[in-house]
């Protein structure tokens, strides 16, 4: 791993066809790839900053492994935190969750925003405005997700 890094540092080739390499000889343990990545991530973000060519570098090793982009997300927003409007941090799921699993969240989500649970609770009425607001934010997440979904799908066919 930290030769991958090493590599990278001193020049822009090398690290590729290495990459590569490691890609082809553990593609049937994808986990151990994705922990190569996540102690890449872990030496870029030792210096406290994330640069923009480290953060390049990061996700074509991503994709030279054969990992997902919902995988490097995951990975990333792990060492790096997930943007407050990030759909996955909405509905509280992984970026690499299962469609089942995103769908749960949005059912469970929606069902603590029900204007009748809200009232049924005994909050006052200006409450139903609010979890009113929340339940359009998780839709909207939950077609945001749906959306990216579906374009990763049809890229990757």
């Amino acid at each position: 791993m930290q030769l991958l890094y090493d590599l990278a540092s001193q020049t822009p080739r090398g690290y590729e066809s290495y990459a590569r390499r490691l890609a082809r000889r553990y593609r049937a343990c994808p986990q151990l790839l994705e922990d190569v990545l996540d102690g890449l991530f872990h030496i870029a973000t030792a210096s406290g900053v994330v640069t923009t060519d480290e953060s390049t570098y990061l996700e074509r090793v991503s994709e030279l492994f054969g990992l997902s982009s919902l995988t490097f997300r995951r990975i990333r927003a792990t060492h790096l935190g997930a943007a407050a409007d990030d759909p996955y941090v909405v509905l509280g799921v992984a970026p690499d969750a299962s469609e089942a699993v995103v769908r749960a969240a949005r059912r469970a989500l929606l069902s603590e925003c029900h204007p009748d649970r809200v009232r049924a609770r005994g909050l006052p009425e200006e409450f139903v405005e609010v979890f009113g607001a929340k339940a359009a934010a998780v839709n909207q997440a939950f077609e945001a997700v749906m959306r990216e979904r579906r374009a990763l799908s049809a890229a990757e066919a």
